[in-house]
């Protein structure tokens, strides 16, 4: 059958809870009404405790159509950026999606068993020793921001929007949106007003995101928590995995990765297009994760690359459903079609594609975060180790 053959040529990958070789610290868990003084957050949701449900397979899959991928020539002609990158953190880190500073240049991190990580960054911008700042028993750290007050916000999958103080005290910030529950936190930003925008990748699917690539409904979205009251609202749905989330440098719009269409569009916050929504980078070469948006407006991306059997895989519902009938849930996961060569995008303000670093050699598989900092490139990773940095000419 064709698409056992197809299965069988997949690049196995794993993103299963992987272990730290670091004891756990203590989480002490805050029911006041505030992480820090500088802010008012609301008390804590009181409504019932979320409860593990099993999540069925798709019944019905719908096909897209897949544009040819842009060809490597120009601002994407292969090179060897990425190649001989520092690694950092390689006995401590595993799984290490995402990468943020605070305001002193400390780096930030979390990993795959639930970890929350800092270091002091030297002069010459290299991660010291890392430390744990507390750990989500319940959830992995998938994106981090931090907020105006100087907590540390974590969008933290099946657990929802948490904020951690300085100190390590560990809140629940917002878990549900009219009623319903944020099902997979992935992504968020911080607004200069407070606000904190997160995307939920899926709706339906809580973290089993291979179940909502096969069936290819928009079941994503973005909410919006308000701090000084605890309000969270729905911005915008109808998301084909709503991944990465970005604040633009004049707080006009969000941009928002939509993982499986390969693309970030464009969702207005203020102006006469307030409340549309527009394509920004189209037909990019990776299914983007997170995405980073430095000073200037460009922007960062990364994540798997697009290959030609993940591409035939979107247009094809039959193939898909072949694969729902022949292959249990943690199949699906180790046989996701993806490609070792890993490269990171940058656009300028307008959506133009202006410079690429890519690694053809492997060693920087499953990359998940790019963020520049000072004259340096870190990289998070899916399920690789530690986290790694390249300079930025």
């Amino acid at each position: 059958m064709k698409t056992l053959n197809l299965l069988g040529r997949f690049a196995v990958t794993t993103l299963m809870t992987l272990g730290c070789n670091s004891s756990e610290p203590e989480v002490e868990e805050d029911t006041a009404p505030s992480l820090t003084q500088c802010h008012p957050f609301a008390a804590r949701d009181a409504s019932p405790a979320r409860s593990q449900r099993a999540i069925a397979p798709p019944t019905e899959v719908t096909a897209w159509t897949t544009p040819a991928p842009p060809a490597y020539e120009g601002p994407l002609s292969v090179n060897n950026a990425l190649e001989g990158a520092e690694r950092f953190g390689t006995t401590q880190l595993r799984g290490a999606e995402d990468i943020v500073f605070d305001s002193h240049g400390t780096l930030y991190t979390g990993t795959a068993d639930g970890t929350v990580w800092r270091a002091t960054v030297d002069a010459e911008g290299r991660p010291t020793s890392f430390t744990a700042l507390a750990t989500l028993p319940d959830a992995r750290p998938l994106g981090l921001a931090f907020d105006t007050c100087g907590n540390l916000l974590v969008a933290a999958g099946v657990r929802g929007l948490v904020g951690i103080s300085p100190e390590g005290v560990v809140r629940t910030l917002a878990d549900r949106v009219d009623g319903t529950l944020l099902e997979y936190a992935d992504e968020l930003a911080v607004a200069a007003d407070g606000t904190v925008y997160v995307t939920d990748a899926s709706t339906r699917y809580d973290s089993a995101w291979p179940y909502d690539f096969l069936e290819g409904m928009p079941h994503g979205r973005v909410v919006a928590y308000e701090p000084s009251t605890g309000a969270v609202r729905v911005v915008v749905d109808g998301i084909y995995f709503a991944n990465g989330i970005a604040v633009t440098p004049d707080e006009s719009a969000v941009l928002i990765a939509e993982t499986f269409r390969g693309r970030v569009f464009r969702h207005w916050l203020a102006g006469e297009r307030a409340g549309t929504t527009e394509p920004f980078a189209e037909n990019l070469p990776v299914t983007p994760d997170n995405i980073t948006l430095d000073e200037q407006g460009r922007l960062w991306t990364t994540g798997y690359l697009r290959t030609q059997q993940l591409d035939q895989l979107s247009g094809s519902a039959e193939q898909r459903r072949a694969l729902l009938r022949n292959y249990t849930y943690e199949q699906l996961v180790a046989g996701f079609p993806v490609d070792s060569h890993v490269l990171v995008t940058v656009h300028d303000s307008q959506g133009t594609l202006v410079r690429s670093f890519h690694d053809a050699t492997g060693g920087l598989f499953a990359l998940s975060s790019a963020v520049p900092h000072a004259s340096w490139l870190y990289l998070g990773t899916l399920h690789g180790q530690g986290i790694a940095r390249v300079p930025v000419p």
